[in-house]
């Protein structure tokens, strides 16, 4: 072996001596690998003067391609000096790393292959940290070629004068870019809904970069006008020129004999339709507030209008035109038509939901199914591939940065393994990559994630002064209408150092470097790649939110045929694949996907709401196993609590949904059945499709089984732990950021504990205190117990138990709740589901009522005392009547005699009066009291006022016919007229409490019959007979017309044998027979 390397110095030495006498044919010997033809070989050999060139080609191209791997590998793997059995092997190496060395000062000057200069630097590296050479060799070395082949220049000289002639024209090139860039962003103006329709409101206008983009600037506002008539009242007329848009994309579809030019023409004409159809509804959805889900009253008239321009343009037959270009190859039409399906099915449109199911059994049409399929596949095999390279490079990255470590270390020694200071040195060329990305990128990152539209939810993800940013600052490299960052982005080499767009930091030198700076840089490279990592590819986003929005509201039967597709030759089951996308996620969660796994969590709550078939689908693909996983692991790289909690929210709702309903026991065993209609208006004849699903469905009770207890335990401790700890921050009480993130961290935590709930109900093997392993789950528990209540329904002859939070349980007063369980009427099946429908409409009413209510101080403190307020009445009224009974005695006159013509009585006592005084005006007091507090907990009402003013309103049908079933309704079980006979007892009881104070205390015993009112049985006893009491009226009226006919009788016939005015029957009228008949007939 050591002859071996002996002998390559004499080839090293050979080589050397003619490069440095003929230094050009070298360079041109170093770019021509040598022959492998055997009749080339023998044509040299004929030549002496080409053998020898061809000697040295084959020397040099076998010492860059066979020896230097060779040596790199003996070095590093099999060399272990031992000087004590072999002395001469250090000075052997030393003499072949001397030999290198000047192998590598006259060959790098030469060489215009990347791959050769790597090989002979890294080659060089190992044997120096082989070698026991000095120090300063190393140095040497490391100053010269310590960053790779960055510290050489192997360009060829072609490529050199290249350079070099237009690398002013190069700069100026960058230069235009970014100028090109900011003036685009400059003519578009702000990105605010203020600055481009003029609506009152900051919010983001469009998706800057995103898959939902729309043109910024008045020139595509005034492109829209002109498909807009608002002198036109009804939508359909309003947006009859969006019709002529619509047609052009169904005359699209039939243009296929185009050359190129037209096709490119085309291209660009149906993204524009596309995004003009867009923008006619997007318009309308941006000046919805983001909280307009939580308050969809306030905003009846907004959705309103938005519905009808949905419904406007589906009139025109825009599915119909629109979703057969999903199948063109090109990605931008196939982006404009997911992002235009996004908004016309905003909010769950029923209409064109109803269009779409027409849609798709009145054609047959299996494009768009197979084109969903297809991009889901393409999505997951880039996330596989991207997955794959940066596992590769963090692996790298990982062991860089610990050989950056070890050098510091040795060099702090004096002594430093030159394999080492190579590759670590390497890694600060990297890093000063990563510091200069942290600051041209600083704070840009945020306006080109999420998306604004989301299941009937919009999310601001830009930020309204990226226009204005991009503007000022020199740094930041702007995205905008698909023009990149990158296209923006000037080298150093190009700028010449004069840093006109951005600055350039200072390389770093890894040796300088503390360790908290080497791990934040480490951290940002590595977060780079994360970045480059995964990639939307396929707007697999977009897709999946417009999956969940074709089954908004239940609509089964999109829920239905999403799954299968009986009409069509070949069936997609778009629930199963929706599922299967998700293995491929799960195990990787990053910042950049986050989006993506919520957005695919929420689209399967929409199709699993209320469809036993399409929960067995997706619990058959193992989603329990993915939950567990994701819910188990809780923080993930890069991942701020906001997004992380946003996932969970998503995950528990999707649990819920699986496990919302109890099916009958004798479809949980069997297969089950569901029919789809066609609309009966379509041309075609009336048919009907059969799904028929031939599987077991899951019970509810196997889904909570294989979802681990002491998971769901865990995050709901974890949400309560957070919310705890937020709150204890009195800084942050102020912060609407703040706030949003407690009222996420509640939410979350009583969803878990709403499904610990039900996995209780559900196997009684799994209790309360088999689940609470911790003081702090015991802490979570009760806290979200104290503001949760359920209520029991039965369905289908099956009990069905549902959770729900109660933010202020006192709202939800005991007395609405007895008059609900007492008062509904359960006469039928049909009006017992009636009756607790409009019950709950109007329970839901007094509820936001109360809060009201309790939102004021002093109104929220007289509810509070209402009971001890009516109970210290009624022991005040006891403690009078005890008085009067003690101290009352009968008025006398001057001869001794009662007073029978008084109604003062005489006090055996002479403080009685101001007794009484005392007492009564106490007793007034909480009197008004309790009366102030019954007109503001039950807000009578004026009947005839409102009917009044019903009818002079200005009636709007559109309106009204928008508005929810609660808000409908007119009449309500909870409303107290003002003349009702509650009003009236109150106002009674504070008139008998002033008048009892006047008139000695009379008047008070009408409150003792106020103990009827604080008890429910007693109210139950007066209820048995009011409840009925028309039916008694009516048998009293029945009654009173059978004696008027015995009084007839006897008048006529009996008035002188048996009514004899002695015995007090008087019958000399047939008023008086009716009064005897009436008097003795009840005696």
């Amino acid at each position: 072996m050591w002859d071996y390397l002996a002998s390559l110095q004499g080839t090293i030495n050979n080589v050397i001596a003619f490069a440095t006498a003929q230094p050009r044919v070298t360079e041109l010997l170093l770019k021509r690998p040598p022959s492998k033809k055997e009749e080339d070989l023998k044509k040299l050999q004929s030549d002496q003067g080409q053998a020898q060139e061809e000697v040295i080609r084959g020397s040099l191209h076998y010492l860059f391609d066979g020896v230097m791997p060779f040596i790199m590998v003996f070095c590093r793997s099999y060399y272990q000096p031992d000087t004590s059995m072999f002395p001469d092997e250090p000075e052997n190496i030393d003499n072949l790393t001397k030999t290198f060395k000047a192998f590598i000062q006259v060959m790098a000057p030469l060489i215009s292959i990347e791959k050769q200069m790597k090989n002979l630097v890294a080659c060089m590296t190992t044997l120096l940290s082989a070698s026991t050479l000095p120090v300063r060799e190393m140095e040497e070395f490391q100053e010269k070629y310590g960053r790779g082949v960055t510290a050489q220049d192997v360009r060829s000289a072609a490529r050199r004068d290249y350079d070099e002639y237009y690398a002013a024209e190069l700069e100026i090139n960058a230069q235009l870019n970014v100028f090109a860039v900011n003036m685009k962003v400059a003519y578009g103006g702000l990105n605010t809904v203020q600055a481009q329709i003029g609506y009152d409101s900051d919010l983001p206008y469009s998706e800057l970069g995103g898959d939902e983009e729309l043109p910024l600037g008045q020139e595509f506002q005034e492109h829209l006008k002109c498909f807009i008539d608002n002198t036109k009242k009804l939508p359909k007329d309003k947006y009859k020129m969006a019709e002529k848009l619509v047609k052009q994309m169904q005359i699209s579809q039939n243009l296929t004999n185009l050359d190129e030019k037209e096709k490119l023409e085309q291209l660009d004409l149906d993204v524009k339709c596309l995004q003009l159809l867009r923008g006619l509804i997007y318009n309308e959805i941006v000046k919805l507030p983001d909280d307009w889900e939580s308050e969809s009253s306030i905003h009846i008239r907004q959705l309103n209008i938005i519905e009808k321009t949905q419904k406007a343009l589906d009139d025109y037959g825009v599915v119909i035109g629109v979703l057969d270009h999903l199948a063109r190859p090109q990605d931008q039409v196939v982006r404009e038509v997911l992002a235009f399906m996004s908004s016309l099915l905003f909010n769950g449109n029923d209409q064109v939901q109803a269009s779409l199911i027409k849609y798709f059994t009145g054609t047959r049409e299996e494009t768009f199914f197979f084109s969903i399929k297809s991009r889901m596949q393409m999505s997951a095999l880039a996330t596989r591939e991207k997955r794959l390279l940066n596992a590769m490079h963090q692996a790298k990255l990982e062991e860089a940065l610990q050989q950056a470590k070890a050098l510091q270390k040795a060099m702090k020694s004096g002594k430093a393994a030159q394999d080492q200071l190579q590759q670590a040195n390497q890694l600060g060329s990297m890093l000063s990559i990563a510091k200069r990305s942290m600051l041209n990128l600083q704070g840009a990152s945020g306006r080109l994630k999420g998306s604004r539209l989301s299941l009937g939810k919009r999310t601001p993800t830009g930020s309204a002064m990226g226009s204005r940013m991009m503007l000022k600052s020199s740094n930041a490299h702007p995205v905008s209408n698909g023009v990149t960052g990158k296209a923006a982005m000037m080298s150093k080499s190009s700028l010449n150092g004069k840093g006109r767009v951005g600055p350039q930091p200072p390389e770093i030198q890894i040796e300088h470097v503390a360790d908290e700076e080497l791990e934040e840089l480490m951290q940002s490279a590595v977060g780079q790649e994360d970045e480059l990592e995964f990639k939307d590819d396929g707007y697999i986003e977009l897709v999946l939110r417009i999956l969940g929005l074709m089954c908004d509201n239940q609509h089964h039967d999109l829920q239905d045929y999403l799954r299968e597709q009986p009409d069509n030759i070949k069936s997609v089951n778009l629930v199963a694949e929706t599922t299967r996308f998700l293995s491929i996620l799960y195990s990787n969660i990053t910042t950049q996907s986050m989006p993506l796994i919520c957005q695919l969590f929420d689209t399967l709550v929409e199709f699993t709401s209320g469809n036993q078939q399409n929960q067995a689908v997706v619990f058959d693909n193992k989603i329990c196993d993915y939950m567990n996983h994701i819910l188990r692991v809780g923080s993930f790289k890069g991942c701020s609590k906001k997004e992380i909690y946003e996932l969970k929210k998503s995950i528990g709702t999707l649990i819920r949904s699986l496990s919302e309903e109890n099916p009958p026991e004798e479809e949980s065993e069997e297969d089950t059945v569901t029919t789809l209609s066609k609309n009966d208006n379509e041309p075609q004849p009336h048919r009907r499709f059969e799904f028929k699903v031939n599987l077991n469905l899951p019970s509810k009770k196997e889904v909570m089984e294989y979802m681990d207890e002491d998971t769901l335990m865990n995050t709901m401790t974890d949400a309560y732990l957070e919310l705890m700890l937020g709150q204890a921050k009195q800084k942050q009480k102020n912060d609407p950021d703040h706030q949003e993130l407690m009222e996420l961290y509640s939410e979350v935590g009583f969803i878990y504990f709403h499904i610990l709930c039900r996995k209780n109900d559900l196997d009684y093997m799994v209790t309360k205190e088999s689940m609470i392993k911790k003081a702090e789950n015991q802490l979570a528990w009760d806290y979200f117990a104290a503001n949760t209540m359920s209520i029991e329904i039965v369905k289908n002859n099956e009990l069905q138990k549902l959770y729900f939070r109660v933010k202020d349980t006192k709202v939800l007063r005991e007395e609405i709740k007895d008059k609900f369980k007492y008062e509904v009427d359960r006469t039928t099946p049909s009006n017992k589901l009636r009756s607790f429908m409009d019950w709950s409409s109007d329970i839901i009413q007094d509820i936001k009522y109360q809060r009201k209510v309790y939102a004021n101080p002093i109104g929220r403190l007289l509810v509070k005392l209402w009971l001890p307020m009516n109970y210290l009445v009624l022991f005040l009224s006891v403690v009078m009547a005890i008085l009067m009974m003690v101290f009352w005695v009968d008025p006398k006159l001057q001869s001794g005699e009662s007073d029978i013509d008084s109604r003062k009585p005489d006090f055996t006592w002479d403080g009685y009066p101001y007794l009484v005084y005392g007492i009564g005006g106490i007793h007034n007091l909480f009197s008004f009291l309790v009366l102030v507090t019954f007109l503001i907990s039950n807000k009578p009402t004026f009947p005839p006022y409102r009917k009044f003013k019903n009818l002079i309103r200005k009636n709007d049908d559109d309106e009204e016919d928008f508005r929810a079933w609660h808000e409908k309704k007119l009449d309500s079980h909870l409303e107290i007229p003002i003349y009702s006979v509650k009003t009236i007892y109150y106002m009674t009881f504070l008139a008998c409490s002033i008048l009892g104070t006047i008139f000695y205390g009379y008047f008070f015993a009408f409150h003792l019959l106020h103990i009827a009112q604080l008890n429910q049985l007693l109210k139950r006893v007066i209820q048995a007979v009011t409840t009925n009491g028309m039916s008694l009226l009516l048998v009293a009226l029945l009654g009173l017309g059978i004696f008027y006919i015995y009084a007839l009788v006897a008048f006529a016939f009996l008035r002188e044998d048996f009514l004899q005015e002695a015995a007090g029957r008087h019958c000399r009228t047939v008023g008086q027979c009716l009064l005897t008949m009436v008097h003795h007939g009840f005696c």
